[in-house]
């Protein structure tokens, strides 16, 4: 089994540009539909090629040992970041968001309302006291996260705080499955891995 990955493969060209995320979510048209209507294009940071490029030469080369063990054949595989990000559906219309859908300010942080909050503006308008969706603004910058998260969840409409601090992310008993805390071989808090081996 022979798996091989680019960045472009023949699609640009015997001499394609550097084959960087960013660029194959450039040139796949990722860097439009990732991003909000109104906001020039710009690539998600979240490396999207990257990681969907290696899961499907991953499975593309699982698929070669399977037919392997059936057929004795042996097989190749060729991907690109490229044809990664074709695989990413696209939307009719680029999102349009509202004041709602972004982070709000706080008296000490900020607050991102959940998704039921933001279906329902008049209620939120209530329970926080605005005149309407206008002043939201000025009037959360009144009060702390806390004290907001606790009146939006008594009133059904659970929203989180946004954390901007990162150091404390391995602490935080909501991540305690998914972020392994720091020990003396690794200094710094990292990503747990989805998946654990045990010996059959």
């Amino acid at each position: 089994m022979y798996a091989s990955a680019s960045g472009f493969g023949d699609a640009l060209g015997p001499c394609p540009p550097i084959g960087t995320d960013y660029l194959a979510q450039v040139h796949g048209g990722l860097a439009t539909a990732v991003r909000p209507a109104g906001e020039p294009p710009a690539p998600s940071l979240m490396t999207l090629t990257d990681v969907l490029g290696g899961l499907v030469l991953a499975q593309a080369a699982l698929a070669g040992l399977a037919v392997r063990e059936r057929t004795g054949r042996g097989s190749r595989a060729e991907s690109s970041l490229l044809s990664a990000a074709a695989l990413v559906p696209r939307p009719p219309r680029r999102v349009r968001l509202t004041p709602l859908d972004l982070p709000l300010p706080t008296a000490d942080g900020l607050l991102c309302l959940g998704a039921t909050a933001r279906e329902r503006p008049g209620e939120v308008a209530r329970v926080t006291g605005a005149s309407g969706l206008a002043s939201l603004p000025a009037r959360l910058r009144e009060r702390g996260t806390d004290e907001w998260l606790a009146r939006l969840r008594e009133a059904g409409l659970p929203s989180v705080r946004v954390r901007t601090d990162l150091s404390g992310l391995a602490a935080d008993p909501a991540f305690a499955r998914a972020v392994l805390p720091p020990d003396p071989r690794t200094p710094c808090a990292r990503p747990a891995p989805p998946w654990h081996f045990e010996e059959a």
